[in-house]
């Protein structure tokens, strides 16, 4: 396999227009089995009109069958506003000035805080908006 995630089309096409589907070691007894390939497909125009809506969740930022990510330097409220915009989804209120287009189980993944720091950011937030408290969970 090429470096990063560089895919040599020559070498594809010499494959069937397939990559990943060997095997793998690291050393004696630690092979991996095969990948499902990989195939490149040629781009098939669709007619606009034809191509589904988005589900939009929230907003125009938030879409159904998506992951979502919010990005920006630290300490400028990602944590806290994904926090009071999952409360907005999971209970289907305005909270921030943007109505969820539908009221849905979230799930709220925090790769930098400890569970006891988000235990207080959303406790946090339900005593600013006392109307949460029995509506979470």
């Amino acid at each position: 396999m090429n470096a990063g995630n560089f895919i040599d089309l020559d070498e594809a096409e010499a494959r069937g227009g397939s990559y990943g589907s060997r095997s793998r070691t690291n050393g004696p007894g630690t092979e991996e089995p095969a990948r499902r390939p990989v195939k490149a497909t040629p781009f098939v125009w669709v007619p606009p009109a034809a191509l589904p809506q988005r589900r939009f969740l929230y907003g125009g930022h938030y879409v159904r069958r998506f992951i979502s990510t919010t990005v920006a330097p630290g300490g400028v409220g990602k944590s806290s506003l994904g926090i009071v915009e999952a409360l907005a989804i999971a209970t289907g209120r305005d909270l921030l000035g943007v109505r969820p287009d539908e009221q849905t189980n979230v799930w709220l993944w925090n790769g930098e805080d400890p569970l006891d720091e988000l235990q207080r950011r959303v406790t946090a937030a339900a005593v600013y908006c006392p109307t949460l408290k029995g509506e979470v969970g």
